[in-house]
Order: C-alpha cells, then sequence, then structure tokens
C-alpha cells in the first residue's frame, strides 16, 4: 500500500462569534467535522472525525486555530479494514 496521501478537512463552525479564544471545541459534537482521503491505496470512505479545534484568532473575515484529531475511515469493498490518520496543524480559514 502506498505511504502518499492528501488529506481534505472540512469545520462546520456555524456562528463562529460564539466560539471563544484558546478554548478547545470538541470535533464531532461542538463541531461537525468530515474528512476525505486521497492515497495510493484502497479506496476508503470516511467514517468519524474525533479530536478538538482550538481557535486562536478571530478577524471580521480570517479564523487561525489548530486542529488535534484522528481522522477514521473503513475500505469501501471491505468493512473489516479500517485506517485511521492523525492530523495537527495550524489552520487558516477566510470567509467568502
Amino acid at each position: 500500500e502506498g505511504d502518499e496521501y492528501s488529506l481534505t478537512v472540512a469545520l462546520d463552525l456555524g456562528d463562529a462569534r460564539r466560539l471563544s479564544a484558546n478554548r478547545p471545541y470538541s470535533l464531532g459534537d461542538s463541531i461537525p467535522a468530515y474528512a476525505t482521503v486521497t492515497c495510493l491505496c484502497r479506496p476508503l470512505r470516511p467514517d468519524s472525525v474525533r479530536g478538538s479545534y482550538v481557535m486562536q484568532t478571530r478577524g471580521l473575515r480570517q479564523l487561525a486555530g489548530r486542529i488535534d484529531a484522528t481522522l477514521y475511515f473503513t475500505a469501501w469493498n471491505d468493512s473489516t479494514r479500517h485506517a485511521t490518520y492523525r492530523l495537527r496543524q495550524r489552520i487558516h480559514g477566510v470567509r467568502p
């Protein structure tokens, strides 16, 4: 199986003004989160995202924070095969 992959994560922050800075928010409960993986491996379907998001700064049209999450996937053709990916990264977002 290949070890090259790309992760895409979407966070549904809703009204970001309600989020306090430097406070961890649970992914999946407080903030719905979705993930996909593109890899040179068996096709994977997303299961869940667990972890936390901490907003560090919030401007008029931009956000910055840190995500610390584990992304869970299952093989499309074999529900007994699972894959997990760890993501610890600073992320930036711009509101359209």
